[in-house]
């Protein structure tokens, strides 16, 4: 019996808590032009019939392995994924997304092509219907970036996000999410990015985002919250400081404190005073220090962090 050859793209899908989207975004998976994947579906103790869904999945389609784990929380469980890929190139997939059929295929091509360390295409929101839900500013265009040019976009979508992307396995290498509620993301991609030589960037729309209202991103303003938002954005300020990546410190900064406002006002004068609350307030201080420290602070450059604000799209132009 022959071996069943490597694939040349291992997806990586974590699953909880999403038996309405599954299937959707599993059929948009199997539906590629490019055949050459295998599909890892790792169910995270999800409570509903979604572990059910994953093995009927598998059943059907050779391409497709599933991997059952109690819930450690989607950091944890794209971990799980990334340990048992067996591909060249890796790409994750939130499971109430769905993707275009050409999702693999531009992104691996072009990657190729151009030697590149990782690709990234554009994306479209949707509510919950999986309709349009408002136009977005598109900030992606076809172009290739240096390490430099990646780190001063990735305060911009989609960059910090895990959507949208395809890497080699090399490039990861033995980067892990941590255990954060919200912000692993970032603090992934910085890390990942910041090894970058190359990144190809597509301006085609081939990822729907469903912005769905139950997820992390939409819960409720919590001390952790503050916390993980915070160390996450400071991750990212901090690499870019360790790059030299002084002409974006300001915008960098400038999120830690709109994160750290939008949480610090949604909690109780009780909760701010936890120790969570007090490390995410000398995060906040640390970072301003640094900022300072590094000669950031210039009229250019809070200008730029003020239109990085107001008008991305606008920024992107001045930067370039």
């Amino acid at each position: 019996m022959a071996e069943k050859k490597c694939p040349e793209i291992s997806v990586i899908v974590p699953v909880y808590k999403v038996e309405k989207y599954l299937n959707e975004c599993i059929n948009s998976i199997l539906a590629q032009t490019f055949a050459q994947f295998e599909l890892i579906l790792v169910d995270d103790g999800s409570p509903d019939g979604c572990p059910a869904l994953c093995d009927a999945a598998a059943l059907r389609d050779d391409r497709v392995r599933v991997i059952h784990q109690k819930n450690g929380g989607v950091g944890a469980a794209r971990n799980t994924g990334l340990d048992a890929a067996k591909g060249k190139w890796i790409t994750f997939v939130d499971s109430d997304d769905t993707v275009a059929p050409r999702y693999l295929e531009a992104m691996y091509r072009k990657a190729v092509a151009e030697q590149a360390d990782a690709a990234v295409c554009d994306f479209r929101l949707t509510d919950e219907s999986g309709k349009d839900k408002h136009r977005v500013e598109r900030l992606i265009k076809d172009e290739t970036l240096t390490r430099h040019e990646v780190l001063s976009k990735m305060m911009l979508a989609p960059f910090p996000g895990m959507c949208c992307k395809l890497y080699r396995t090399e490039l990861i290498g033995a980067h892990r999410f941590g255990n954060r509620t919200i912000g692993e993301d970032a603090t992934f991609q910085v890390e990942v990015f910041s090894e970058a030589n190359k990144v190809v960037c597509i301006a085609q729309a081939l990822y729907d985002y469903r912005q769905v209202t139950e997820s992390a991103m939409h819960s409720k303003r919590t001390v952790r919250n503050l916390e993980d938002q915070v160390a996450a954005n400071y991750a990212m300020f901090t690499c870019a400081r360790e790059q030299g990546l002084t002409d974006v410190l300001c915008v960098y900064y400038w999120l830690i404190v709109k994160y750290f406002v939008q949480n610090w006002r949604a909690i109780t004068p009780a909760e701010r005073k936890s120790p969570q609350a007090q490390r995410a307030l000398e995060c906040r201080r640390t970072a301003w220090q640094q900022l300072k420290q590094s000669g950031a602070v210039t009229p250019a450059h809070v200008f730029q962090a003020a239109v990085h604000r107001v008008a991305p799209a606008l920024y992107l132009k001045l930067k370039h």
